[in-house]
């Protein structure tokens, strides 16, 4: 729920390249390829999936892609990934399902150590946090069902007008994408004409 706004607000303000392993992506594009332009601005690429400990072949053919996508100019680099955070992020959002552990480790051991991280949570019931890590607890509104069926239904990214979600993102992302937090805020709500 997290990643679709934020992905709109991204092919509005940079040329971004997305690349993922999940699979569940290419419902944003018709048809079967790995590799998809969406607008003019954002490109998804979906690779083979990443453990928290991928094979060294797997991390040359990540570094790869990486270096093509940077010499074909895109401003941003958005990493979509299950278990694994690729070396050199310069902001990470932890997507929790629990609030206790995140990949496998102990949510307080894992913060210490990676402390570009930026936890937040989907919950439809009420949970208890972590001691010492900052979670953002949104609570799930069925709004947010109705908008990623229509993101998917349309293949097109669509604002999202919700404004603590918003400002959360804003908060974590604007300076990534080199934009005032306002301005983020307006490509947040921009709304594509669906036909």
């Amino acid at each position: 729920m997290f990643v679709y706004p934020l992905m709109n607000v991204c092919k509005e303000a940079a040329k971004v390249c997305v690349i993922t392993d999940d699979v569940s992506y290419k419902r944003l594009y018709s048809g079967y390829d790995n590799t998809e332009q969406l607008a003019d601005r954002m490109e998804i690429n979906i690779i083979d999936v990443m453990s928290d400990n991928p094979e060294p072949e797997k991390l040359k053919n990540l570094d790869r892609l990486i270096t093509a996508k940077e010499q074909e100019d895109f401003n941003m680099v958005l990493f979509i990934f299950d278990g694994y955070i690729p070396d050199g992020c310069s902001k990470v959002l932890g997507i929790l399902t629990q609030t206790k552990t995140f990949l496998g480790w102990e949510l307080d051991f894992f913060h210490d150590q990676n402390k570009e991280v930026v936890f937040a949570m989907m919950s439809m019931y009420h949970t208890e946090r972590a001691k010492d890590v900052k979670i953002q607890i949104f609570p799930w509104k069925y709004k947010y069902f109705l908008y990623m069926n229509r993101v998917e239904e349309y293949k097109a990214l669509q604002g999202l007008k919700d404004k603590m979600l918003n400002e959360f993102l804003a908060d974590v992302f604007h300076e990534e994408l080199e934009i005032s937090k306002d301005v983020f805020l307006k490509l947040a709500v921009k709304q594509k004409q669906l036909s």
